[in-house]
């Protein structure tokens, strides 16, 4: 049985491999970054993954005030690029893209390697 860091690693390592990808983050609800990988060395990854964190919070205040039930995931597009994440218990998986990021794919792939981590 795979152990956490494991599983972790994997998720890090497969979504690495979509084209135009920038920087992977798995960190917890409260932020903190448990594993990641950054191709570009300007990213500071646990400023990026506290702001990640506080937006899902803001996610949940919304969804919960016009009955929208529980957040799973979000994407949000910029002019240069493309933020897509998946909300999985107490973890948040994120993937910064360029913009030539397929978030189809993308979304797909993060539902598909975080089903080990429910």
């Amino acid at each position: 049985m795979p152990t956490l860091e494991e599983k972790v690693m994997k998720i890090v390592d497969t979504l690495g491999t979509l084209r135009d990808v920038r920087g992977i983050a798995v960190a917890n609800t409260d932020g903190f970054v448990i594993a990641s990988k950054f191709f570009a060395g300007n990213v500071p990854e646990e400023k990026f993954a506290g702001m990640v964190s506080e937006s899902v919070s803001y996610y949940k205040k919304i969804l919960s005030e016009v009955g929208a039930g529980h957040i799973k995931s979000a994407i949000v597009e910029g002019e240069d690029g493309k933020i897509a994440l998946i909300v999985v218990g107490d973890f948040i998986v994120i993937i910064l893209g360029g913009p030539e990021l397929n978030l189809g794919l993308a979304r797909s792939t993060l539902q598909e390697v975080t089903k080990e981590l429910a």
